[in-house]
């Protein structure tokens, strides 16, 4: 996710992924404007619900997306996917 230089390459990569590997992705996406909006708001309800929805979304994401048995390129996504979400968490 770092690497990706544009819209249109994060398209193609998000169109690759499952519905629920897709929404952990634009989940953790919104993190900085998150992180922004909770710092100029003095909000920290924002920061809570955020997390709250990805802590949701990587449920949703974990219960249907197996790592371990998958195919080796989805086996590496998902595996990417995941230490993304807990370097945000």
């Amino acid at each position: 996710l770092d690497k990706i230089d544009s819209n249109k390459d994060l398209e193609l990569v998000i169109n690759s992924f499952s519905e629920s590997e897709s929404e952990l992705v634009s989940l953790m996406l919104d993190y900085k404007e998150i992180v922004e909006k909770t710092y100029s708001d003095l909000a920290p309800s924002v920061f809570t619900d955020y997390v709250f929805r990805l802590a949701s979304a990587f449920h949703l994401f974990y219960e249907n997306n197996p790592i371990l048995k998958a195919s080796d390129d989805d086996y590496s996504k998902r595996v990417l996917l995941t230490k993304k979400f807990v370097s945000i968490m």
